[in-house]
This record gives C-alpha cells, sequence and structure tokens, in this order.
C-alpha cells in the first residue's frame, strides 16, 4: 500500500490467498485502526495478520467442494500448529465415547 496523494493509497500487491473484493474492506478497516488507536508497532504487525487472516478465512455458508474439503481437513491434522481459528474459536476438539452415547442417549 502506497500513498496516492488527496488522502487516496494506491494498493500494489495483495496476498495470493486473500480475495481481492476484500482489499477496500481491509484498507478502510487498517486506516481507522491505525488513525484513532494507539499501538505499538508489533501490535499493529499483529493486528495487520489477523485481518487479513480473517477476511480470508473460509466461512458459514461458503461452498467448497469434497476435494478442497479433504486437504483442508488434512492440513489440520497433520499441522500441529493449526489449533484455532482467526477469530480464536477451536478448529478440532475430542468428542469421547461416553460423549457421543450421551448424544444419542444411549446413556444418561
Amino acid at each position: 500500500i502506497e500513498d496516492a496523494g488527496r488522502s487516496s493509497v494506491a494498493v500494489k500487491a495483495v496476498p495470493p490467498f486473500l480475495n481481492e473484493k476484500d482489499i477496500e474492506g481491509v484498507v478502510t478497516e487498517m486506516a481507522g485502526k491505525f488513525k484513532y488507536g494507539s499501538m505499538a508497532a508489533s501490535e499493529k504487525t499483529d493486528w495487520i495478520y489477523h485481518t487479513i487472516s480473517c477476511k480470508a478465512a473460509i466461512r458459514a455458508g461458503d461452498t467448497s467442494s469434497e476435494r478442497e474439503l479433504m486437504e483442508l481437513v488434512k492440513k489440520v491434522v497433520v499441522e500441529k500448529s493449526i489449533k484455532f481459528c482467526p477469530h480464536g474459536r477451536p478448529t478440532a476438539f475430542i468428542l469421547t465415547r461416553k460423549e457421543l452415547e450421551k448424544q444419542f442417549r444411549r446413556i444418561v
């Protein structure tokens, strides 16, 4: 992102995983956050990464092919560092046999 003068910016490059339609929203959100916020440089960097990952995340209602979903599951299972989504929600959880049986009212 470069200064284009007259309260404008020029976006010169976009991360490949970020949908181009989200760029305006990301830039506007960043400008507002940095103009009115008092963040340290490291906090700004973390915030940028979080915002970009949030915009690029798979959301409820998105459509994906079976192949894409299988690749995603493989990645989550193999990559032990993937524990949470960009919003802090867990990507997986352990469901014990007892909990499963309770859900099907096999036990009380």
